[in-house]
C-alpha cells in the first residue's frame, strides 16, 4: 500500500511515517540545516556581496541568485526519485541479499535489497538522453570544482593577507602580495586531494563535513558581528574554538554505522537479521505458520547519530558566544577580555570614503602603517 502512495506529507515531521521502512529524519534536516547556514560563512559569496556598489544591489543579486538556484536545484532533485524507480528493488535490475529475515514485515526469511553505488550515474549515462546526461554530468563536475577552488583560494588569500602579511619579519609586500596567495594554495590544494582519495566515492560527504566545520565554528561569531551592540573578540575566539573542538570530538565519539538513522525505538529502525525460519510467514494461512516469538528473528537497531553532531556543534558555539558576551556586557570595547593583545584588537583602515566606495585598494606596505585602533566611541558606539 505504501508503494502506491504518492506523497508522504509528514516525511519531514514523523520519523515512523515511511512505516514499515526507517525514516532518515534527523539527517534530512541536518543536511538542510548545515548547507543552508554553513554557506553564509563561505568567503567567495560573501566576496560577491561585499563588490556590490551598495547593499540594496548586494541584496537584489542574493534573491537573484535563490530564485535562479531553486529553478535549477528543485528540478535536478528529482533525479533521486527517477534513480530510485529505474534502479529500486522494484525494477528490473535490483540486486538482493538472501537469507534475511524482517519482524515487521512478518517475513521468517526474505531477500533484502542491496542499493547499487552507482545507479545515479547509470540514469544519466543509459537512460537519459545523451545531451542531458552529459551536461548533468558536466554541472555536477562544474559545482565540485567550483566549491573545491573556491575554498582553497579563499584559505590561500586569508593565510597569505591576513596571517602571514602581518607576522613579524614577513617577506610579504604588496608586490609580492598575489605571488605569496598562489603558493599559499599549494598545500592547500595538496592537502584536500589527499583528504579526497581517501574515500573517493563520497565526496558529497566531505562537502556536508566542509559546512558542518563552518557551520559549527564561524557563522555564530559571523552573525554576531552584526547583530550585536559590542561585539566582544573573546567571544569570537572561543565561540570558534568550542564550535569546532566540540564537532571534531563528536565526528569520532558518536555512534556512526553508515545507515543515516539513529536508534529510533520501534521495529522501523531495526536492521535486517539472519533468515529466522524456513515457515512460511505468519499472514499465509497454513498450519504451522512462522511463531517470532519461538523463533526470533535475530535484528540489531540501527545506531548513526550523523547529523545529531552538526546541530549539536553550532549549539555550543552559540552558547559559548552568548555567555561571553552575557559576561563582558559592562564593560567598554577597550576593556573587554584579549583585547590587549594586538592580534586580537578591532581596527579599521584608514582611506578616503570615496576610494571605499569605488573600491580602490589602499596602497600600504605594512598592516600596522595604515591600521587604528577603534574605541566604542570612535565607531559610534553609545
Amino acid at each position: 500500500m505504501h508503494g502506491r502512495k504518492r506523497v508522504f506529507n509528514n516525511q519531514m515531521t514523523d520519523p515512523y511515517s515511511l512505516t514499515p521502512f526507517p525514516n532518515a529524519i534527523l539527517f534530512n534536516w541536518a543536511t538542510i540545516f548545515v548547507l543552508g547556514f554553513g554557506n553564509l560563512a563561505a568567503l567567495d559569496f560573501q566576496a560577491r556581496c561585499m563588490a556590490a556598489k551598495t547593499p540594496k544591489i548586494a541584496t537584489i543579486g542574493c534573491i537573484i541568485a535563490g530564485f535562479l538556484t531553486f529553478l535549477v536545484g528543485i528540478p535536478f532533485s528529482y533525479l533521486g526519485a527517477i534513480t530510485r524507480v529505474l534502479y529500486g528493488p522494484d525494477s528490473s535490475f535490483a540486486v538482493f541479499e538472501p537469507d534475511t529475515c524482517s519482524e515487521i514485515l512478518l517475513l521468517p526469511t526474505c531477500a533484502m535489497w542491496v542499493p547499487d553505488a552507482d545507479a545515479f550515474i547509470k540514469v544519466l549515462t543509459h537512460n537519459m538522453p545523451s545531451f542531458l546526461g552529459g551536461w548533468c554530468l558536466i554541472g555536477i563536475v562544474a559545482a565540485s570544482m567550483s566549491t573545491a577552488d573556491g575554498a582553497i583560494l579563499a584559505m590561500g588569500t586569508v593565510l597569505s593577507n591576513n596571517l602571514l602579511r602581518h607576522v613579524k619579519f614577513s617577506f610579504i609586500t604588496k608586490d609580492t602580495l598575489i605571488l605569496a596567495a598562489r603558493l599559499s594554495m599549494i598545500p592547500f590544494a595538496v592537502a584536500a586531494a589527499a583528504i579526497a582519495t581517501t574515500k573517493p566515492g563520497e565526496t558529497g560527504t566531505f562537502l556536508i563535513v566542509a559546512f558542518d566545520v563552518t557551520l559549527a565554528s564561524v557563522v555564530v561569531p559571523l552573525f554576531g558581528c552584526f547583530y550585536t551592540k559590542i561585539p566582544r573578540p573573546a567571544a569570537a575566539l572561543f565561540s570558534i574554538l568550542s564550535g569546532a573542538i566540540t564537532r571534531i570530538i563528536m565526528q569520532f565519539e558518536l555512534s556512526k554505522d553508515g545507515s543515516l538513522l539513529p536508534p529510533y525505538g520501534g521495529a522501523e529502525f531495526l536492521d535486517y537479521g539472519p533468515a529466522a525460519s524456513a515457515k512460511v510467514p505468519p499472514f499465509i494461512d497454513d498450519a504451522d505458520p512462522w511463531d517470532p516469538s519461538t523463533e526470533p528473528c535475530d535484528q540489531s537497531r540501527f545506531s548513526d547519530y550523523s547529523g545529531a553532531d552538526s546541530l549539536a556543534s553550532a549549539a555550543v558555539s552559540l552558547v559559548v558566544f552568548v555567555l561571553i558576551q552575557f559576561l563582558e556586557r559592562e564593560k567598554s570595547l577597550d576593556d573587554s577580555w584579549l583585547v590587549s593583545w594586538s592580534w586580537m584588537r578591532p581596527c579599521v583602515i584608514e582611506a578616503d570614503v570615496d576610494d571605499k566606495h569605488n573600491g580602490a585598494m589602499i596602497d600600504d606596505d605594512n598592516f600596522a602603517d595604515d591600521a587604528v585602533i577603534v574605541s566604542p566611541s570612535d565607531v559610534g558606539v553609545e
